[in-house]
């Protein structure tokens, strides 16, 4: 209908007086209908209802959307991005970033690191003018940066020049702009090894570097070598896109770490030499050479390859046993088995919109950079204020949803949701663990994630940017946001149904 869903203009205690349910199709109210509007509905918004029923064809329903052009065209969310924000430069870097076979945790570190949004020493000194206390604490010598961690601080440097000597990864940049500068003009790793390496490296520095801030936990550099080495590993079938020289597919290790390349070139091979070139061309025995200088060799079968397979990333797990990577098994296996929380329903369900939960998964742990986080790094400061309210420090709390501006959001969601007023974080997130949740569950869940990511958004906004938006103009691209989700996996949604409806 053009005068929006039929639910914003008719009660639904009128749906059930004319036979139908939450859950009705369009084909079920045309048939019932018989080509004519209820008359207790015509009479309640002759206009809305001015329009005859659809014809019902033999065509699937379709989702369109108005395109920047004012014509109808069938919706994607590329097409409603663009509409909405405007077309964007693309950026040649992703493909290092995003590539079959990434590690999403890695990736999306990487991913935050190359946009320059890692919340490093040097960023947050904007926020107070205090700074001497904005210490590297690998080296205490200057304030992390991008450039800093990435790798001039000697701590990391030591890692990554472990890495590039173990992949053979040499003349690739050490410095994080240069390293930018090569992503950009189309210079960047070409394995998927060497890939994976830069994601990692990013990854476990910026994870040991707040290990060390937050939990005062300390690890030398060859540990940390360790892990990122560790994590590599790949299962051959075509043999394609597997380096044979630097990837880990043997169970020795790495045949570069085993065999000197002056042998690798006798043999008639060169440093890019595949998994599949090197197989076809050793006709099941390794070179003579090869086994005199790594006897272990004698007793290793060459693999055989498998047309039908692509080569994948495996993940050795507690048993020691190769499966296929996954990050819940990865993690098992780090960290140890751990009890499901009881927010994870909220947080975590299906059609969940992902940088929405992620937002709200970081302020359920408190870990949203915060100025009384910051704090720590800066004692003395008195400088802090809450963007929104300018009243006090902004803290979890505080932001969700004690500040004015945010409580005044957070009400508008509550209604627009029909979920009872609580007040205080803790209060919320505790009677929102317990919430029966009914019809609209995932319409009500995403509501909730939104409000948090938007207030967040909100916040940096006027921290980075200093643009500001009113309540009303941030709930508005809130539902709005929420509408256009609903849109993209099922009409079905606006009405709400879930396939899990409670925690």
């Amino acid at each position: 209908m053009e005068a929006g869903p039929i639910s914003s203009i008719i009660p639904y205690r009128r749906f059930t007086r004319e036979g139908f349910h939450v859950n009705s199709l369009v084909r079920d109210l045309v048939v019932a209908c018989e080509d004519i509007w209820p008359e207790a509905w015509t009479m309640l918004n002759p206009i809305a209802f001015s329009h005859p029923l659809p014809t019902l064809t033999d065509a699937d329903d379709v989702i369109c959307w108005k395109g920047m052009q004012g014509d109808e065209v069938v919706f994607s969310v590329r097409e409603a991005c663009c509409s909405m924000v405007g077309t964007c430069p693309s950026v040649t870097w992703t493909k290092y970033v995003w590539f079959k076979g990434h590690i999403p945790k890695l990736s999306f570190c990487l991913w935050t690191a190359c946009h320059g949004k890692l919340p490093t020493q040097d960023r947050i000194a904007s926020w107070c003018s205090n700074q001497a206390d904005l210490c590297c604490v690998f080296c205490n010598n200057c304030m992390d940066s991008h450039d800093h961690l990435f790798f001039d601080c000697i701590y990391s440097k030591d890692v990554w020049r472990r890495l590039k000597k173990e992949y053979d990864f040499y003349g690739f940049p050490e410095r994080w702009s240069v390293i930018m500068v090569y992503l950009n003009d189309n210079r960047g790793p070409k394995k998927k090894s060497h890939r994976l390496a830069l994601s990692s490296a990013v990854y476990h520095i910026w994870k040991e570097r707040n290990r060390r801030l937050f939990q005062r936990i300390t690890q030398p550099p060859i540990v940390l070598y360790n892990q990122i080495r560790d994590q590599i590993d790949l299962q051959v079938g075509d043999g394609i896109s597997t380096n044979a020289w630097e990837d880990k597919w043997l169970s020795v290790g790495n045949l570069s770490s085993l065999i000197p390349y002056r042998l690798i070139r006798a043999a008639g091979f060169t440093k890019e030499s595949t998994v599949s070139e090197v197989i076809s061309s050793l006709d099941s025995n390794w070179p003579q050479a090869w086994v005199i200088r790594v006897p272990d060799l004698a007793e290793l079968i060459v693999p055989q390859l498998n047309i039908l397979e692509k080569d994948q990333v495996m993940w050795l797990d507690n048993n020691q046993t190769l499966t296929s990577f996954k990050v819940g098994e990865a993690w098992k296996t780090l960290v140890g088995d751990m009890e499901d929380a009881p927010w994870y329903g909220i947080c975590w369900f299906k059609q969940y919109i992902p940088k929405y939960s992620f937002c709200l998964w970081l302020a359920i742990l408190n870990r949203l950079p915060t100025q009384d986080r910051m704090l720590r790094w800066a004692p003395q400061s008195d400088q802090l204020l809450c963007s929104l309210c300018e009243r006090s420090i902004d803290s979890r709390d505080h932001l969700f949803f004690d500040c004015h501006y945010s409580s005044s959001v957070w009400e508008k969601s509550r209604n627009e949701i029909g979920l009872d007023h609580y007040q205080g974080w803790e209060e919320i997130l505790h009677n929102l663990i317990h919430h029966r949740w009914g019809s609209n569950a995932v319409r009500k869940k995403m509501f909730f994630a939104a409000t948090v990511y938007f207030i967040w958004q909100e916040r940096n906004r006027r921290l980075f940017d200093g643009r500001k938006r009113n309540p009303q103009q941030l709930f508005n691209e809130l539902k709005a946001s929420i509408h256009m989700k609903c849109l993209s996996i099922g009409s079905t949604m606006d009405v709400g149904e879930s396939s899990r409806s409670t925690t």
